[in-house]
């Protein structure tokens, strides 16, 4: 039987937990060698070509149902997209082959728009392999399956590269319904900034701060592995200093992640604390905080912040000068004993629509105009 909580609130607990600003944290970042630990890549280095289907279908193999070219139904722009129609019983699907060269505990995210007319469901995938052709196995691989949307949805899946690295990834687009049309469209596969996000290397470059943490043989996507945390008093935290890539100003970043409570609902917050040091040192520009519920005991949760509104395209936009992000994973309700399981956490380039959405302080690339 399950012991009686405390007798505390859960906001009252929350409170008298160190803030994100603390010297726990602090301290957390300012231990890493981002030199040693961290993975850094070029904003917007999608590796798929052709991924805004501005004019064409080129470049993508249809292995299912009969695709078009629309060349006016696209997003964040009408400038294109591929349509399908739905026919009940097949699977309507593209891929594509992106050679690339990935190291052992580095990560990959794929993410795409798709909407629909009708109800459909859809399915993103991505699959390592050890040849540049996709072929042989690299034995890694990640997917999402869900709803699409009347408008615009985005769908994203991150996968962690095994030893031995990939030398390809193949890219798969699906979709399923009863009738109707369907539309893809902005899809990129991006090397994820967070080094060992999938814990595929143990734990390393993660700083364990509150709680007992090991990595386990579990986890969703392919090779199993997760960060397990045995709650102390205070909850359970972890940490990683993540280098930025060098962006233009209004650069944002998609954060996503997932975590399963065995015994006690509670949140997860993931809290990013940006610096102007490229080791999470120096002044401390500015937090952002996500915060994701567990709705079921013993299922995989995810939090994100993929749902956010355009322009910022499910994007969090970084302060001005920031040059590095300490990604801070934090479960704050859990009692002494109780246990979580941390995986697939991802930090990955994601530019705003505009060139500058305002949050970097000026109007540098906007005009003024009267009416």
């Amino acid at each position: 039987m399950r012991r009686s909580p405390p007798q505390r609130s859960g906001l009252r607990r929350i409170a008298t937990l160190p803030s994100p600003t603390s010297s726990v944290l602090h301290r957390t970042a300012l231990a890493l060698n981002a030199a040693a630990l961290l993975l850094a890549a070029p904003v917007s280095a999608n590796l798929l070509g052709n991924a805004d289907f501005t004019d064409s279908l080129s470049g993508w193999t249809i292995e299912g149902g009969a695709w078009n070219h629309d060349a006016t139904g696209g997003t964040p722009t009408p400038s294109g997209s591929a349509r399908t129609n739905l026919v009940s019983g097949t699977t309507s699907s593209l891929t594509q082959c992106a050679p690339l060269d990935a190291e052992a505990g580095s990560g990959l995210a794929l993410r795409a728009w798709v909407r629909s007319t009708g109800s459909a469901t859809s399915r993103i995938a991505v699959e390592l392999y050890s040849s540049a052709d996709c072929s042989g196995d690299a034995g890694a691989g990640s997917a999402l399956q869900q709803q699409p949307e009347v408008g615009w949805g985005l769908t994203y899946t991150t996968v962690g590269v095994p030893a031995g690295g990939a030398a390809s990834a193949l890219v798969r687009l699906e979709l399923e319904g009863d009738g109707g049309q369907a539309w893809v469209d902005a899809a990129s596969l991006d090397p994820d900034l967070a080094a060992n996000g999938h814990f595929t290397e143990n734990l390393a470059g993660w700083s364990l701060e509150i709680g007992s943490w090991t990595r386990v043989e579990d986890g969703l996507s392919e090779p199993l592995g997760s960060g397990r945390a045995v709650g102390a008093m205070e909850g359970a935290l972890i940490s990683r200093c993540v280098v930025l890539a060098a962006h233009p100003l209004s650069a944002a970043y998609l954060i996503s992640g997932r975590f399963n409570h065995q015994d006690d609902f509670g949140n997860g917050v993931v809290t990013l604390l940006f610096y102007e040091g490229l080791n999470c040192d120096g002044n401390n520009l500015g937090t952002r905080s996500l915060v994701g519920g567990a709705g079921q005991l013993g299922t995989w949760e995810s939090f994100s912040n993929l749902d956010l509104s355009p322009p910022l395209h499910g994007a969090e936009p970084t302060p001005r000068g920031a040059r590095s992000v300490s990604v801070v994973v934090w479960f704050p309700l859990l009692f002494a004993g109780d246990v979580v399981y941390v995986d697939d956490v991802s930090v990955v380039p994601g530019p705003l629509l505009f060139l500058d959405g305002f949050e970097s302080g000026d109007t540098g690339s906007w005009s003024a105009s009267v009416p």
